[in-house]
């Protein structure tokens, strides 16, 4: 299993949360950084002593600091990360539900597993390590969701946007037939637009219409 691992997070109630129960669980040697030109410097250091770091655990975002790092975020320490050390197992631990970023580290920066912070992240990032320990990928269930999600993008219409941008500016289901008579918009009847409605909630996956509203932001659909 791993053996060093570098934990990335600027709460340092959740690093060093983490790292205690990581190096109960794992017996790895756990270290932790709060800035992410503190932690690229760690990585590089332990690179020239031959102790290089075997996983990097990072959040994504970080709060500004007096110290003006140059790498302003984990997007980046990770793009950085991967020039220096292009073999290093990389999970992100974040709130991050922005399916394009997402899909930039998934597809593009190369992280290993995506797990979203909750209520069961401890597990999620033991499961996260066992995975890929044996070189497959994991991402947490919402964070499938999403990409799963986006790749039913072309299924949505200019007119499903319109009715999901109504929807999101406040008006209701019900006020929706009005709002195409009025402005000469055609296929507007009650049953039509709910159909629509129930549609896009079996292509987003969305169980209501807030949440629809909710998974089109996170989409960029809207």
């Amino acid at each position: 299993m791993f053996r060093k691992i570098l934990v990335v997070e600027d709460q340092q109630s959740i690093g060093k949360g983490l790292q205690a129960i990581l190096q109960e669980k794992t017996n790895a040697n756990v270290e932790t950084s709060s800035y992410c030109d503190d932690a690229y410097l760690k990585l590089k250091a332990a690179l020239k002593t031959n102790k290089a770091f075997d996983l990097l655990i990072t959040d994504l975002s970080f709060q500004d600091d007096f110290l003006k790092g140059k790498i302003a975020n984990g997007e980046k320490l990770i793009a950085k990360v991967k020039a220096l050390q292009p073999n290093l197992k990389i999970v992100v631990f974040s709130i991050e539900n922005n399916v394009g970023k997402i899909k930039r580290l998934v597809n593009d920066a190369g992280v290993d597993a995506f797990v979203a912070k909750g209520r069961r992240e401890i597990d999620e990032i033991g499961r996260a390590m066992q995975a890929i320990y044996k070189d497959e990928k994991y991402y947490s269930k919402s964070i499938k969701t999403l990409l799963n999600n986006s790749e039913n993008i072309t299924e949505v219409t200019k007119n499903d946007i319109l009715i999901l941008n109504l929807l999101a500016n406040g008006l209701k289901q019900n006020e929706l037939p009005a709002y195409f008579k009025e402005h000469n918009i055609p296929s507007g009847s009650k049953r039509t637009i709910e159909s629509k409605i129930e549609r896009l909630k079996t292509i987003l996956n969305a169980q209501t219409v807030p949440h629809l509203i909710n998974i089109s932001k996170n989409l960029g659909l809207i």
